[in-house]
């Protein structure tokens, strides 16, 4: 399940944003709503979320300064709405890496394609993290000093199949 935080400070678009969308068939879950800024830097931080929606222009502290203040202690990716259509604030947001950059009133169906092919970005990122883990075990694995007296050739065997399995990849 993919962690989405919601950062929006008006509230029916906040609600609507949390309850219109099926998030179950979208494989997330709301794991929270902030009304401004500070909130969303909070969260972001004691939350972990896989995705956060933003706002742009909310009190206390906007929603760039908030991205830029959690993207590098956080890995989230990042969908800005907002009712500004500013080349200045989707240049800051290319910047930081934003996914995507929509304008308000939000297409519920555009936001659900959205959200899809960021999952989609999001499983591979975690299947290359997974695979370069795994890589790194199992070359601490063939590492191994064959040279210990008990060794049977069983296990010699053994990682010599692995060694050669691997230089195959």
């Amino acid at each position: 399940m993919n962690k989405v935080l919601i950062v929006e400070d008006e509230p029916i678009i906040q609600k609507g944003l949390q309850y219109k969308m099926n998030w179950l068939q979208l494989n997330c879950v709301v794991v929270g709503c902030a009304d401004n800024g500070d909130m969303g830097k909070e969260m972001i931080d004691k939350l972990k979320p896989d995705i956060v929606i933003t706002d742009i222009r909310m009190p206390f502290k906007d929603g760039i300064e908030m991205l830029k203040e959690t993207v590098e202690n956080n890995k989230f990716e990042a969908i800005i709405l907002t009712g500004y259509d500013e080349f200045n604030y989707a240049k800051q947001a290319i910047r930081l890496g934003v996914h995507d950059y929509l304008l308000k009133p939000v297409d519920m169906e555009e936001l659900a394609e959205v959200i899809k092919d960021l999952i989609f970005k999001i499983e591979e990122k975690k299947a290359k993290d997974n695979y370069k883990v795994n890589s790194l075990l199992y070359k601490e694995l063939l590492n191994i000093n064959l040279n210990v007296a008990e060794t049977s050739s069983y296990v010699i065997d053994t990682i010599d199949f692995i060694k050669k399995i691997m230089q195959l990849r």
